[in-house]
């Protein structure tokens, strides 16, 4: 097996060794600043099983990224039912409707790919913190729980958070899966409100409102990539 090109980030405080894989099958190393080269190097050989693993999981199973272009036709998913985007010139101010099975875009520009793709998201912000807020507010008196508030955030690799002082974020891209897959990642945050770990009893909690919790997992897993614009 060839030997695995990555890059070693340093951060002060860090105890211990990590490996990452990004989507594109970039490894990085996560590394404690008194480790010197070779310890990290005879690291990574150890884990070349895992990280081929990783990256032929990656390459095979995970479905990739493809960025949007705003045109006539093109194909968004809100709750993982499709959506065709429909154009219109005319106006002076961006509009967005949803149709049907359509996407209403008007604009000044049709060609204006970057106010379409602007003013989509920007719906996509509002949908998601009104239908989450109205998800949790049901699902958190079944759990036991109270949130302080939520919220709509755009992390980069999650898809919640929750704070020790009850606020809960979602990513608003979240909003572009399945019903059944926001509501395991609602369950899962609020489920933080009683176990602040992942340890066992949060995995039965999570269990318990979410049975079927692991196909979700895998399916942010294969599709998550594509839950972007």
């Amino acid at each position: 097996m060839p030997p695995t090109d990555y890059t070693v980030i340093r951060r002060p405080g860090r105890k211990t060794l990590c490996i990452r894989i990004a989507p594109d099958n970039r490894v990085e190393v996560l590394a404690p600043s008194f480790l010197n080269a070779r310890q990290i190097a005879d690291f990574v050989a150890e884990k070349q099983a895992w990280i081929a693993a990783k990256q032929h999981y990656n390459r095979h199973v995970r479905r990739p990224y493809r960025p949007s272009s705003c045109e006539n036709g093109e194909t968004f998913r809100i709750l993982g039912c499709i959506h065709r985007l429909h154009l219109v010139s005319g106006g002076d101010e961006p509009a967005i409707r949803r149709a049907g099975e359509r996407l209403e875009v008007r604009l000044p520009d049709v060609h204006d790919a970057t106010k379409g793709l602007q003013l989509i998201e920007d719906w996509y912000r509002t949908f998601a913190l009104g239908y989450l807020t109205e998800l949790c507010g049901r699902l958190a008196g079944r759990i036991g729980v109270i949130p302080a508030s939520i919220g709509i955030k755009s992390y980069r690799s999650r898809w919640g958070s929750c704070h020790a002082d009850g606020r809960i974020y979602f990513n608003w891209r979240i909003i572009m899966a399945p019903a059944h897959v926001v509501r395991y990642v609602a369950v899962h945050e609020l489920c933080h409100l009683l176990h602040a770990n992942h340890s066992k009893a949060f995995w039965r909690s999570v269990a318990d409102h979410e049975p079927d919790y692991r196909e979700a997992i895998e399916w942010l897993k294969i599709n998550g990539l594509t839950l972007a614009l």
